[in-house]
């Protein structure tokens, strides 16, 4: 998958993510991550949708590698719409983001992501969208 067609299955996600919240809030992009800000804590009801929760969690990386870094919806909720966002500009100097998607049949949304540095830390947390519908 390209950085755009990571990008853009991004994008496509939030959009599904606000439409079905009602349209609350603004979005932003930067570098091809999801912004939470229209999103309410983690494990929280989003807005105008009871059925759905938004999960997140963050995960920091100190060397080369390729990771996956994934976040799980409850028990009896199933992933909806996903994402990523970096923890500063800073991470996307040093990561590559090649995967955003949902792990069928886990309930889960991963993020393949490349740490290009063996010196610098990114930061990178992962957002689910779970739903009980």
């Amino acid at each position: 998958m390209t950085k755009l067609s990571a990008r853009v299955s991004v994008l496509v996600a939030a959009v599904v993510l606000i439409t079905a919240c009602g349209g609350a809030g603004s979005s932003s992009s930067s570098g091809g991550s999801a912004s939470a800000a229209v999103l309410p804590a983690s494990g929280h009801a989003h807005p105008n949708t009871s059925s759905f929760t938004w999960e997140s969690q963050s995960f920091s990386y100190t060397s080369a590698g390729n990771y996956a870094p994934t976040v799980s919806c409850p028990s009896g909720q199933h992933t909806a719409a996903g994402g990523y966002q970096f923890g500063s500009s800073y991470s996307l100097s040093y990561a590559y983001v090649y995967g955003s998607y949902p792990v069928i049949g886990q309930n889960e949304w991963r993020v393949n992501v490349t740490d290009l540095s063996n010196s610098a830390t990114i930061t990178i947390t992962v957002y689910a969208s779970c739903t009980t519908s």
